[in-house]
């Protein structure tokens, strides 16, 4: 018989069951709204410098250099030690997203801790409480 699915879907749709079964408990719900208070500055400009990034080379950019910066982008993301040709302005933002990238490591520190805590003790615990976001 045919698989109806692929396996990464159902894992992914299991995933989000359990975690929405652990977010109608009040006591971890409650702590997950604290820790999210307390990093939800940095989450946002996070979020934001995720949206004017491309934004920004759509004002800037004629489409034949905003598709030839993506590319570039892309294999920036994908083989960041070879030699990259990004605009002097775009790579300045990622500069920004790294730092940004960095400050963040404390948010996904705490999402760990609280699903350790909880006894959520899958390696995908941390991101996908972030991701419910």
């Amino acid at each position: 018989m045919p698989r109806l699915s692929d396996p990464r879907i159902t894992k992914g749709r299991a995933v989000s069951a359990l975690i929405r079964l652990y977010l109608e408990e009040p006591e971890f719900y409650s702590e997950l709204c604290q820790i999210r208070q307390k990093h939800n500055e940095v989450v946002l400009e996070f979020i934001s410098r995720q949206i004017e990034l491309p934004a920004h080379c759509t004002a800037t950019m004629t489409p034949e250099e905003y598709y030839s910066t993506f590319r570039e982008l892309y294999a920036f993301l994908t083989r960041p030690s070879a030699g990259h040709a990004l605009p002097p302005d775009v790579s300045h933002r990622l500069e920004e997203m790294e730092n940004i990238c960095l400050e963040l490591r404390p948010y996904f520190t705490d999402l760990e801790q609280l699903a350790y805590r909880w006894n959520l003790r899958a390696p995908w615990a941390g991101p996908m409480l972030h991701l419910d976001y």
